[in-house]
C-alpha cells in the first residue's frame, strides 16, 4: 500500500469510519477493498454489517482518513495511490473538514447525486444496486430531518378527551378488551390518534382517568375497547413496563397486551425506516455469564400464537410513507434490554449473539414477562425509527410510530382477533 508506512495512527473514530464506508460506497453494498494480500471485492454488509468480521478490517481500509497531523495533500495522494474507493474527498474538501490537532478529519457529505461506483478486480466498474436492493443507512445526526407535512397520518388530529374517574368508568360497565402499551410521547400520540371516542355519561370522546398513579385512556380501537397506557423506557423502574403493565392488569383485568411504538432495526437490504417489526419471540439480552467469554443466559419468550397469526397474515393493511413507499411488515426475533443502543460496535455484538434477530428495543422483555406470569396474550409491534449505529435521532419516530399504530388499528378492526375465551 503506497505511503501507508509513513503514517502514524493514534486516534480512530469508529463512527467516522462507518460513516465514510456508507458515503463512499453510495449504497454500501459493493465496495472494492485492498489489503496487503491483494485486491478483492468485499460485501460491505459483511464487513460493517451484522455477523461481520471485526471492524478492524474496515479500520485498516480507512485509516489514512483518520490519521492526525498529516498534510492534506499527502492524505489525498495516499488515498489515490493506495487503491482506495474511486470517490474520495478533494484536497479542498479535506481542508474544509480538518479540525484542530487531536480532532481528526471529519467526513464531508457525499455528492448530491449519490452515485459513485467502486473499482473491482480487473479494473471494471461494479454498478450500484437497484434502490430496492440497497441496504438502508441511518441519517446522520446533522442530516436534515424528514418532512412529513402533507401526509395524512402526520396531520391527523388528537381525539376529544373526556375526564372521568376510574370508579365511575367501572360502575358504568365500560370494559376494555385490550391493553395498548406505549413508551415515549411520539408512540403515545400516534396510538391515541387511532382511538375513537365512546359514549360516556352524556359525552363522547376518549376517556381519561387516573388509577394507582397511572394515567389511562380508554376508547374504541377498531371493534374492541382499548385501554392505552404509557410507561417509561426500559422494564425495571417503578414506571417501567413490568410494573406499569402489572398494575394495568390489576386495574382492568387479564387482558391481551400489545406493545406498540418504535424500535431499532437491524438494517440490511430487507429493512427500511418505517417498516414494522412484529416479534414472534422476545429475547432478553441482559442476562449473561461474564468471564473470559460472555455467555447469554436469557430465556426467550414466544409471542401469543393467535396474536402473531393475526398480525402476520392480515392482508387488508396498507401504510404509505412520505415518499410514497409501501411500508412492510417484518416478522422475527427481537432483542430486548435496558440499554438505549446507539453504538455500532455494541449493536454488532448483540446481533452476533442472535444472528436471526431483526431488531432491538427496551421494554418487551419486562412486558412479556408480566404477560406470561399472569397468563395473558402478548405481542410486540414496533416500527423501525433508526439503526442504533451512532447516528440515532428522533426524526423518523413519527413515521415508525404511526405505521405501527396503523397496523394495530387494522388488526383490532378484524373480528375475532382479540377474542380469547380462556383468558
Amino acid at each position: 500500500m503506497a505511503a501507508r508506512a509513513d503514517f502514524k495512527m493514534d486516534m480512530l473514530d469508529k463512527g467516522f469510519v462507518s460513516d465514510w464506508a456508507r458515503r463512499l460506497g453510495a449504497s454500501w453494498t459493493h465496495v472494492a477493498w485492498k489489503y496487503p494480500g491483494g485486491v478483492g471485492t468485499k460485501d460491505v454488509d459483511d464487513v460493517l454489517g451484522h455477523s461481520a468480521p471485526p471492524i478492524d478490517k474496515c479500520i485498516k481500509f480507512f485509516e489514512i482518513l483518520c490519521v492526525k497531523q498529516v498534510p492534506v495533500d499527502e492524505v489525498c495522494k495516499a488515498i489515490r495511490e493506495g487503491g482506495y474507493p474511486a470517490h474520495v474527498p478533494t484536497e479542498q474538501e479535506l481542508k474544509a473538514n480538518t479540525k484542530k490537532p487531536g480532532d481528526g478529519i471529519q467526513p464531508n457529505p457525499a455528492p448530491s447525486d449519490q452515485g459513485p461506483t467502486a473499482p473491482v478486480v480487473g479494473g471494471g466498474i461494479q454498478p450500484n444496486p437497484a434502490p430496492s436492493e440497497q441496504v438502508p443507512t441511518a441519517p446522520a445526526k446533522t442530516d436534515e430531518e424528514p418532512n412529513f407535512a402533507g401526509s395524512e397520518w402526520f396531520d391527523a388530529a388528537d381525539p376529544d378527551i373526556v375526564d372521568a374517574s376510574s370508579g365511575k368508568i367501572k360502575q358504568q360497565q365500560v370494559k376494555p378488551q385490550v391493553i395498548l402499551h406505549t413508551v415515549n410521547d411520539t408512540e403515545f400520540t400516534y396510538m391515541l390518534r387511532k382511538l375513537d371516542g365512546i359514549q360516556f355519561d352524556g359525552n363522547a370522546g376518549v376517556l381519561q382517568c387516573v388509577e394507582d398513579g397511572d394515567v389511562y385512556f380508554i376508547g374504541a380501537c377498531g371493534k374492541y375497547i382499548a385501554v392505552l397506557v404509557q410507561s417509561t423506557p426500559g422494564s425495571l423502574s417503578a414506571a417501567g413496563s413490568t410494573l406499569v403493565l402489572n398494575r394495568a392488569i390489576q386495574s382492568w383485568g387479564k387482558l391481551p397486551i400489545i406493545s406498540v411504538g418504535v424500535a431499532c432495526g437491524r438494517g440490511g437490504s430487507k429493512q427500511q425506516l418505517g417498516d414494522v417489526l412484529i416479534a414472534n419471540e422476545i429475547i432478553p439480552y441482559e442476562p449473561m455469564r461474564v468471564g473470559a467469554t460472555e455467555i447469554p443466559r436469557g430465556v426467550s419468550f414466544p409471542a401469543h400464537r393467535q396474536l402473531l397469526a393475526s398480525f402476520k397474515n392480515l392482508r387488508t393493511w396498507k401504510f404509505v410513507d412520505h415518499k410514497g413507499r409501501k411500508v412492510e411488515r417484518i416478522v422475527g426475533r427481537v432483542l430486548s434490554g435496558e440499554k438505549l443502543i446507539d453504538d455500532d460496535a455494541t449493536k454488532k455484538k448483540l446481533f452476533a449473539s442472535e444472528p436471526e434477530a431483526i431488531g432491538l428495543e427496551m421494554e418487551g422483555s419486562g412486558a412479556i414477562s408480566v404477560a406470561q406470569a399472569l397468563e395473558v396474550p402478548y405481542i410486540l409491534v414496533k416500527g423501525i425509527c433508526d439503526w442504533g449505529d451512532g447516528h440515532k435521532h428522533k426524526g423518523y419516530q413519527p413515521l415508525a410510530a404511526a405505521a405501527a399504530a396503523s397496523l394495530v388499528k387494522v388488526v383490532c378492526n378484524t373480528a375475532g382477533t382479540l377474542d380469547f375465551p380462556h383468558v
